[in-house]
Formats: C-alpha cells, structure tokens, sequence
C-alpha cells in the first residue's frame, strides 16, 4: 500500500486553492477573535448596551463580510481537497481512500488537542467527523449530490421554521407556552451563569482549571450539530462537486461560468446581507420568531452568496493572468493552512489566557480587529520565509507523515 498511496506533489497543487485557502486564513481570523477574547458561549449575549460606537461599527463590519462565509469557504476547501487525495494518478484506490481515512483520524486528535490545550471554538473535530460522512458520497452523481448539499446547508434554517411554526401553533396553549418560556429562560440562566465562570477562570484561573472549562464549553456548543456544523458536510459536498466538474482547475474554459457565478451571486449576496444586518438588531437568540427564522436564513444565503463572489472573484483574476502579487501573498499562507489557524489559538491564548499576559476581556472588538490584521500581516511573511526552507508547515509536515505511516521529506534540498 506504501508504495502507490503517496502525498500530492508540490507541481501538481493549484495555486488558486491555495490562494482561497490562505485567504480562509483571514477570515477564520477575523471571525474567531471576539469569541477568542470573551468566552465562546458569550456570543449568544450581543454587545452590552454601553458598548463603544467603534465595537458595534466593527462588529456589524465582521457580521455582514466575514461572519458565516469563510467558514464555508473552507469547508468547501476541504471537499475540493478530498477529491485531489482520492483522485491521484486519475482513479480512485482502495489504498488511498484508506490513507484518507487515517489523516482523518489523525485530524480528529489534533481537534481534541486544540480544544484541550488552546480554545473550544475548534473545528478541526467536527471537520474529521463530517469527513467519514464525506466518503459516503464520493460516487454519488452531481444532481443527488446537489440535493443533499441543500439539505445539509439549509438544515439550520429548516429546524428553525419547524421549531417557530411549532411555537404558533401551541400559542395559544397557555400551559405549553408557560412551560416553553420557562424552558427558554432556564437554558439561558444555565449559559449566563456559564458565561460568568467562564470568564473567571480565563482571567486567574489555573491551566488545568482553563483546561476543563474549554471542554465545559465545547459541550455546551454541541446543538450546533444542527444549526450550525450541518452546513459544514453541505459545503464538503460543494467543494467535491466543484473540483470532480474541474470548474477551479479549467478557468479558461469556465470563464463564462465564473463571471455569471459573480455577477448573480453579488446581487444575491447584497440583498441577502441587509436583511441579515437588519434581523440581527431586531433577534433575541432565546425566542424563535420569525426574525430568527429570517436572520438564520439570511445568514446561510448571505454566506454562501458571498463566499462565491469571493471564490468567482479570485478565479477571474487568475483567469485574467492578474492574480500573481496576490498568489505571492496569500498562497503561502494557504499551504500552511492547518499550522497557521492552530497559530491563532496558540498566539491568543499566550495573549489573552492568565498564563500568559491576561488579557482576556481587556479587549475591544475594534481592538481585535486591528490584532487579527497584525497576526495575518505577520503570517504572510513568516510563510513565505518558512517555505522557501522546508517542504511544508510544521503541522502539515507531522499530518502527512503519520498519514502514510512514513516520515515525509522536510527540509528542501
């Protein structure tokens, strides 16, 4: 099996993934950091009503470019990348799909290390699980896949109606609608004394007191299987469709695509994303109404419209031949993708965490902003400098290695 289930090689990778990967880079960056210097389950609470005019600027800034599309992005990143594994040499192996399946077993342990060790907001686990469901569907043909994809997309929103019909319907059942109130008001009481810990522990906790309330959130953000992490496998999906039709690897050819994907997907993606600023000041994250059903679905139309004017919009400069000053910024940081997102954590939690300088909760959301800028301005560099002197990133370099149970070739020659 070693002998045929080999790591793709640095002339066969499209500049253009990595690109849209480094570019994800950011975004995640950018989306992650309020939730890095507050607790993660705080993002249910919204900015205090004394909140700085910069903070709620910035915060509707991250929601309306950022908040739901780069996630997206590299999910789909992530299925246009299991189609290249299994796809080496043109045809799928059995000892290829194997060797996925170990990388993802692999990811899974990082995730679990990341979330122990460093921060709950995590996706690595949940991508390694969504992975094995992804295998399923590599033979399926494009229209079933295209279904299931917006099945698993749209499944937050669907859970949503069903939940806010259901809640009309017993409207007028004053014992169910007392018992569902209160239902609603006890789970919130349980994620605001959350909150509270939470944030004691972050600013003069012990690392092992830190160590457990990061598990303690995560467990807490597992109904996000439904109304959030589903639309991660809809996206793996996507991604897969996309690189078996060649749609990213044949752009001349595409052209014609890719420039009526850009011009629907920013109208689209313009409408959709004013109503999605507009619910979100009207939305209390503990009532499902029908303005929580508009924002959820806005947030999913809104992501993915923007992220395919994000993903057209690079595929025509590329096109074009005008892309090369961006592919020498961004591209390095795209093939070290999985050091530089764990570099976010690290880099955070030596800021923000007691064991370090303790700055968690002394940061403003226009502070953040200018941190994660600095952090990715400084990744741009320290990729390429890493590059040019060793094959892969650190991490990607272990990854690769424990997939094909063999140490892989580091240093350049």
């Amino acid at each position: 099996m070693q002998a045929t289930a080999q790591p793709i090689q640095s002339s066969e990778r499209i500049d253009l993934i990595d690109v849209l990967r480094g570019f994800a880079v950011f975004g995640i960056l950018m989306v992650n950091m309020p939730l890095m210097f507050e607790p993660i389950t705080a993002m249910f609470d919204g900015l205090p009503e004394d909140a700085p005019l910069a903070d709620e600027v910035f915060k509707n800034f991250i929601l309306v470019f950022f908040t739901g599309k780069f996630y997206l992005l590299f999910s789909s990143l992530f299925g246009f990348g299991f189609w290249i594994f299994i796809h080496k040499g043109g045809e799928q192996k059995p000892e290829l799909l194997s060797a996925y399946k170990r990388r993802l077993f692999f990811l899974l342990l990082f995730g679990i290390a990341h979330i122990t060790f460093l921060w709950p907001g995590d996706i690595l686990f949940y991508y390694a699980l969504f992975g094995f469901l992804l295998i399923l569907f590599r033979n399926t043909p494009d229209r079933k896949a295209l279904w299931w994809m917006m099945i698993f997309i749209f499944i937050p929103s669907i859970f949503t109606a069903m939940i806010v019909g259901l809640l009309k319907l017993v409207a007028g059942i004053p014992e169910v609608q007392n018992e569902i109130e209160r239902s609603f008001e006890e789970q919130a009481a349980v994620v605001s004394e959350l909150v509270g810990r939470a944030r004691e522990v972050y600013s003069s906790g012990s690392f092992a007191e830190v160590m457990a309330m990061n598990w303690e959130q995560w467990l807490n953000l597992t109904d996000g299987i439904v109304f959030f992490y589903s639309t991660v496998l809809g996206m793996f999906i996507f991604g897969y469709m996309v690189a078996r039709r060649g749609i990213l690897s044949q752009l001349e050819q595409n052209r014609a695509l890719l420039q009526t994907v850009f011009r629907v997907s920013l109208f689209v993606a313009i409408v959709s994303n004013t109503l999605l600023f507009i619910s979100d000041k009207k939305i209390d994250i503990n009532i499902f109404d029908n303005w929580l059903l508009l924002n959820m679905t806005m947030s999913q139309i809104g992501g993915l419209s923007l992220m395919l004017v994000y993903v057209s919009g690079f595929a025509l400069l590329f096109a074009n031949g005008k892309a090369v000053r961006v592919s020498r910024y961004l591209a390095p940081v795209g093939r070290m993708a999985l050091t530089n997102y764990i570099s976010h954590s690290l880099i955070t939690a030596i800021l923000f965490m007691p064991w370090g300088f303790g700055l968690f909760g002394k940061i403003a959301i226009w502070q953040g902003v200018l941190l994660s800028i600095a952090i990715y301005a400084m990744q741009i560099p320290l990729s390429s400098w890493w590059l040019s002197r060793y094959q892969f990133g650190p991490l990607e370099w272990l990854w690769r290695s424990l997939t094909y149970l063999k140490l892989q070739p580091f240093r350049k020659g």
